[in-house]
């Protein structure tokens, strides 16, 4: 009696594994995800790694490998890729005398050099005997390149607050330009827009504009005289007045400059 209630023992053990068994294998991907998640599996991982590869506690005892990394050097190579092609990098040394180029030069980003000189441009007024007084007036003028061509053109744009204040006016008409200069051996020739040739003043206002123009441009050194154009060519006079201009003009043959302070 007591034998076979241990084999029924035995048999309902047995089959309560089975049955374990049974059901560990329905839920065993679930289980599997279950585990993944929790990361569990990397700690056993981890663990296990440990277990195999225990680490030196010396790391100065490690074993020497069989190749040598090489000596730092002093003037390390530079390594330049052609970004062209597939071809195989090419190695330049770079001499510490002679150092890559970093800036771009000079003359492709800066702008014209601006020189000052001290220039006298002249004006004129009208005193009280109805007399035309020329008189310069010492004026920083900045240049680049043609220290004659900026100079007329500071006159061409009149008086400052200054020297109207002194009563000195420009008779030279408005709106008149400098289209063109250049200097042949003492003579300056200097070219003026048509409405350089009228003057709403007459012959006197006529007279006074050259005067104002001579008077200036012969301040320079190597200005003697002057020759007026008027759109590129040589005319024999100014305005219906009839003022000569077919020759060059100095200070002392002007007509009527012989007033002057």
């Amino acid at each position: 009696m007591a034998n076979k209630k241990s084999s029924l023992g035995c048999l309902f053990w047995l089959a309560l594994i089975l049955l374990v068994i049974v059901i560990v294998l329905a839920n065993l991907k679930t289980a599997g995800e279950i585990i993944k998640k929790t990361g569990f599996e990397d700690i056993i991982s981890e663990f296990l790694e440990k277990k195999e590869n225990p680490v030196n506690p010396n790391p100065t005892n490690r074993p020497r490998e069989d190749k040598e990394e090489p000596a730092p050097s002093s003037q390390p190579d530079i390594v330049i890729k052609n970004n062209e092609t597939d071809e195989d990098t090419t190695t330049k040394k770079v001499d510490e005398q002679k150092p890559l180029p970093t800036e771009i030069p000079a003359q492709t980003t800066e702008k014209k050099k601006e020189f000052l000189r001290k220039a006298l441009i002249y004006f004129v007024k009208v005193d009280e005997n109805g007399d035309i007084l020329l008189k310069g007036f010492e004026r920083a003028v900045y240049y680049n390149d043609s220290p004659l061509k900026d100079t007329l053109e500071t006159l061409l744009r009149g008086p400052v607050s200054y020297e109207i204040n002194m009563e000195y006016y420009s008779m030279i008409p408005e709106n008149t330009r400098l289209t063109n200069i250049y200097v042949k051996g003492s003579t300056a020739y200097l070219d003026f827009t048509e409405n350089f040739r009228i003057n709403p003043m007459g012959h006197e206002g006529l007279q006074a504009q050259l005067n104002q123009i001579v008077y200036t441009a012969t301040e320079f050194a190597n200005v003697s005289n002057v020759q007026i154009l008027i759109d590129g060519k040589k005319v024999n006079y100014l305005g219906p007045e009839g003022i000569f201009i077919g020759e060059p003009l100095s200070r002392t043959s002007l007509i009527a400059g012989k007033n002057h302070s």
